[in-house]
């Protein structure tokens, strides 16, 4: 049953993702164009994207050496929080469905976070990494999008 949960639960993250990829950019029905290069404030949502990217990965690192409730899953935790403010201040409305998407996977994975129960042994739960697999998926996904390299 527990399984089960964990693969409704990236349901609805999986069909934001697929979202996320359409676009109405090419509404002629044309051929599709390269994405555009990176502009300087792409560069910047690049660069928070690939540390948003690198700290998820001391997350899942983090719980599972730790409980749930220790130091360590905070702060990597924080920092995944400030990773995600930084590339959504940093694309001001650009590419809101990239946006939306990488919101949508974000609020997953806070929801599963908060709802750990307190002094939860180490190991990381099916929940918390699939939730964690779809931001970075996201954060893939947003990559091609912003044309980051």
């Amino acid at each position: 049953m527990y399984r089960r949960t964990a693969a409704l639960a990236a349901l609805p993250v999986a069909a934001v993702l697929a979202l996320a990829g359409c676009s109405d950019d090419n509404k002629s029905g044309g051929t599709t164009s390269a994405p555009p290069s990176p502009t300087t404030g792409f560069a910047a949502t690049c660069n928070y994207l690939q540390q948003l990217k690198t700290d998820l990965g001391a997350l899942k690192t983090a719980r599972k050496d730790n409980p749930a409730d220790s130091q360590a899953v905070k702060d990597a935790k924080a920092k995944v929080d400030a990773d995600f403010q930084n590339v959504t201040n940093s694309v001001s409305g650009a590419k809101q469905n990239v946006v939306d998407a990488l919101k949508s996977a974000y609020d997953g994975l806070q929801t599963a976070l908060n709802n750990l129960p307190s002094g939860l042994p180490t190991g990381i739960s099916s929940v918390i990494e699939v939730q964690i697999t779809a931001l970075e998926q996201a954060v893939t996904a947003a990559s091609t999008q912003f044309a980051c390299k």
